[in-house]
């Protein structure tokens, strides 16, 4: 298994948008041209810098190789989805990939989606306030004046 270099990779989401990311690859090493069947343990954290939060889990899987050049292969996490949230009320929503998958060759790339997901900004209680204190101003400008005593 091996990193893709993913630490420092830069990106920004508007609300909504999802981004792919090539988490890491597997590698069914084999030393037998016949086949080969093989299991592995995966650690795996997502990080994020800002506005800050981490998606971690623990998976495992197996690989069945025929002849070297077609695999089938299982990855199975602990939890495969999770809900970052920070202070503004918005959140990230992390799928790691899992599942069962049949290619040619002997690896294939792991991929996590990132989405995000923004609450809508509430009404502020002040705002309420102004609205009320504008409508009163325009009520007073409509009342009648009283005529003037000459």
């Amino acid at each position: 298994m091996q990193n893709l270099g993913l630490e420092g990779t830069a990106f920004s989401l508007n609300p909504g948008q999802t981004q792919t990311l090539a988490f890491f690859d597997i590698t069914a090493e084999t030393n037998n041209p016949f086949g080969a069947i093989g299991v592995y343990g995966v650690d795996a954290t997502l990080a994020f810098a800002d506005p800050g939060g981490s998606a971690s889990s623990v998976g495992g899987g197996g690989f069945i190789n025929l002849a070297g050049s077609i695999s089938l292969g299982a990855l199975v996490w602990d939890q495969h989805e999770f809900t970052i949230g920070f202070g503004n009320g918005g959140q990230y929503t992390v799928m790691f990939d899992q599942g069962i998958d049949l290619i040619l060759g002997t690896a294939t790339t792991v991929y996590a989606n990132v989405r995000l997901d923004a609450s809508p900004v509430p009404l502020p209680a002040s705002a309420l306030l102004l609205l009320a204190g504008v409508g009163g101003l325009g009520a007073m400008r409509f009342r009648k004046k009283k005529p003037s005593a000459v």
